[in-house]
């Protein structure tokens, strides 16, 4: 199937090489909210992590044992 794509529609789903890495500047955004807003989205923020692992046994069975296995990665090389 793969030799049935033209080029532009197999680079769709290849990877990045190397793979593209943005940082995420919150803190002058952050600061420029409200005090209301600061602590609108602080609550909204909790809600969305603690709501994660329904959201994930909603998707498959399998999916909060995958996410358990990449935190456990994440936790034992120390975020690198």
């Amino acid at each position: 199937m793969l030799e049935q794509m033209d080029e532009g529609t197999l680079k769709q789903y290849l990877a990045d090489d190397p793979p593209t890495v943005v940082c995420l500047a919150i803190k002058p955004h952050f600061e420029a909210l409200s005090d209301n807003e600061k602590t609108y989205a602080h609550y909204i923020s909790r809600a969305c992590f603690s709501g994660t692992r329904i959201n994930l046994r909603q998707v498959s069975p399998e999916s909060e044992a995958i996410y358990d296995l990449i935190i456990g990665l994440h936790k034992s090389c120390d975020g690198e």
